[in-house]
């Protein structure tokens, strides 16, 4: 394989990915390709050379996870809960990248759905944090006493940010039973004294630097017909063709909303918008936006955030499509005082009060 030498910009942009800042890793990668097209190489300058590097190895594989490894990951996490005969009465995932597959379980193991904010790595001025601190924990009303929690992420990488949250399920809400289910685990991946009743494991994979299809950057991913598939009255979008109609609403909203500060994600369909719109909407936050979740068990409201994280923030409610979920969150930061926009990946309704739309639609649709 031939070698390369890297730009500036692509060396932070790995060094801040394997130090666990995908959004800073992101502006990174925006920065690399406005001065350099050729594609990304899989070698990595010596450990050391820049700032905050002297913990990469020489050597480091980046291997891309498309949507489809994804939902592949996904129905062998389903797989592998179904078949163990365990029961779970709800699902818990942290801030963000557990959103998509823990949307995916929940559609289909029909079971509440909660968000916890995690910030694992920086604060607010870009400090590395000595462990996770919460900026959006479990309220008072959501009552897991002595219930079965599945706990979902994307990646058990060294284990902090699980056993954190594991931790807290424990001492905090005192659930009975944590089970974890991941779609891929590194080795070494350490989780000290938590203790999972039962680990669910997409694969195992090397210690290499996996860049999941929510964080690709256009020119990483190559779906741009977004014409759906009609199938018995319904039309259907792949994941991929949703990301592309999610970056062609970047422009607008940044042009009619400004630097948005905050991304408040709307019931389990809408922490896919949320984790995409968080990677599109960060190039102008080196740290990172935040991201809180407003979750909705059918039309009822079981989860919003402390009103004190969101007041005099630039927030922007999300969801996949306008429905009762998005304009009773709409509604409910109203009656609070609480300044926002909306987005929604489709709607059906012309003249609706949601501020960004990215696709009109006349019939019923399914992502998948």
């Amino acid at each position: 394989m031939r070698r390369h030498k890297l730009s500036a910009f692509l060396q932070l942009a790995i060094a801040a990915e394997l130090n666990g800042n995908p959004i800073q890793a992101a502006t990174y990668y925006a920065m690399h390709r406005k001065i350099d097209r050729r594609p990304h190489m899989r070698s990595v300058t010596r450990a050391g050379s820049i700032p905050g590097t002297d913990t990469i190895p020489q050597r480091v594989r980046k291997v891309p996870c498309s949507f489809q490894d994804i939902r592949n990951l996904c129905a062998e996490l389903q797989r592998q809960i179904r078949s163990s005969s365990v029961s779970i009465d709800a699902i818990v995932t942290p801030t963000a990248g557990g959103y998509f597959p823990a949307a995916y379980l929940q559609s289909r193991l029909n079971i509440p759905l909660y968000a916890i904010g995690v910030q694992r790595y920086f604060d607010h001025k870009g400090t590395r944090l000595p462990t996770p601190v919460l900026n959006q924990p479990l309220e008072n009303y959501v009552i897991l006493t002595d219930r079965n929690v599945l706990l979902v992420d994307d990646l058990a990488h060294r284990g902090n940010t699980l056993r954190f949250v594991e931790q807290y399920l424990r001492k905090e809400k005192r659930v009975r039973d944590i089970y974890l289910a991941v779609l891929q685990q590194k080795p070494g991946c350490d989780f000290g004294d938590s203790r999972f009743d039962q680990t669910f494991v997409g694969e195992h994979v090397e210690d290499v630097w996996t860049r999941f299809a929510w964080d690709w950057l256009p020119g990483e991913f190559t779906v741009r017909d977004v014409t759906p598939r009609y199938k018995s009255g319904y039309d259907y979008y792949s994941y991929e063709q949703v990301q592309n109609i999610a970056w062609d609403m970047k422009n607008e909203i940044k042009e009619r909303a400004g630097s948005i500060d905050a991304i408040l994600a709307v019931g389990p369909q809408g922490l896919l918008a949320g984790r995409l719109f968080r990677t599109i909407l960060s190039e102008d936050h080196q740290d990172g936006i935040d991201v809180y979740a407003a979750m909705f068990y059918g039309e009822r409201l079981i989860q919003a955030p402390c009103e004190d994280v969101l007041v005099g923030k630039n927030i922007l409610v999300v969801n996949s499509q306008v429905d009762e979920s998005l304009r009773g969150t709409h509604n409910y930061l109203i009656r609070r005082g609480i300044k926002h926009n909306t987005a929604a990946l489709f709607s059906g309704a012309y003249g609706s009060e949601t501020t960004f739309i990215g696709r009109f639609i006349n019939r019923d649709i399914v992502i998948e």
